[in-house]
C-alpha cells in the first residue's frame, strides 16, 4: 500500500489517505469544504470541465446554459487568495470562463487555460512552480484520474489531490448577479 498511484489504500472506508495525499470527494463525509477546513491549504487548484463546470471536452461555457457545482464554487469562495482554475480548455475560452466566474462572485479566481497554445504545458507545469515559489500546501481537485495520478503531481509532497466525482450543476451562472 501507499504507492500514491495504485489507489488501493486510498479506497478505504475513510475516503482519504494522508500518506499518499489523495482524497475522494464522493467518500468525504464533510465534502470538499470540510477537507479544505481540515487541511487549510495555501493554494487551491480546480479543474474546469466536469469539476467546477458541467462543460465537457473543452466546450466553451455559456452563461445561463452551463451550471457550476455549488460545493466547488463554495470552496473557491472560501479561498479568496491563491485560487486557480487550471484547465485544458483552449486559451480562446479564457474570457468565457472568467465571465462565468464573475457571474457568481468568483472574479478573484485566476484562470490558466492550457489548450491551443504554441507551447505544450501540463497542469503540473502551472501548479508546481506556484507551490514552490509560494511555499505552503495546495489542494488539486480534478475529475480525471489521469490528472490526479500524474507523475509530477504525485511526487510533490505538499500537494493533496482530490478525485472529484459529481453530477450536481445546480448553480446556474445567469441566476446569480
Amino acid at each position: 500500500p501507499h504507492q500514491a498511484q495504485c489507489l488501493q489504500c486510498e479506497r478505504g472506508a475513510v475516503g482519504s489517505c494522508s500518506i499518499c495525499r489523495i482524497h475522494f470527494s464522493q467518500d468525504l463525509e464533510e465534502g470538499v469544504a470540510g477537507l479544505l477546513q481540515e487541511l487549510q491549504p495555501d493554494f487551491l487548484f480546480v479543474d474546469w470541465d466536469r469539476t467546477l463546470c458541467e462543460t465537457k471536452s473543452g466546450c466553451s461555457p455559456v452563461l445561463g446554459k452551463h451550471g457550476l457545482n455549488p460545493e466547488v464554487a463554495a470552496a473557491l469562495a472560501m479561498h479568496p487568495r491563491n485560487a486557480w482554475i487550471v484547465t485544458r480548455q483552449n486559451v480562446s475560452n479564457k474570457g468565457a470562463i472568467e465571465a462565468c466566474l464573475a457571474a457568481v462572485a468568483l472574479e478573484h479566481v485566476q484562470v490558466w487555460c492550457l489548450g491551443g497554445g504554441a507551447q505544450r504545458r501540463t497542469k503540473a507545469d502551472v501548479m508546481l512552480p506556484l507551490l514552490d515559489k509560494g511555499g505552503g500546501t495546495g489542494v488539486f481537485l480534478d475529475d480525471d484520474i489521469r490528472e490526479v495520478l500524474g507523475t509530477q503531481i504525485v511526487a510533490h509532497e505538499r500537494l493533496h489531490r482530490v478525485l472529484f466525482v459529481s453530477d450536481s450543476w445546480e448553480l446556474k451562472t445567469a441566476s446569480v448577479k
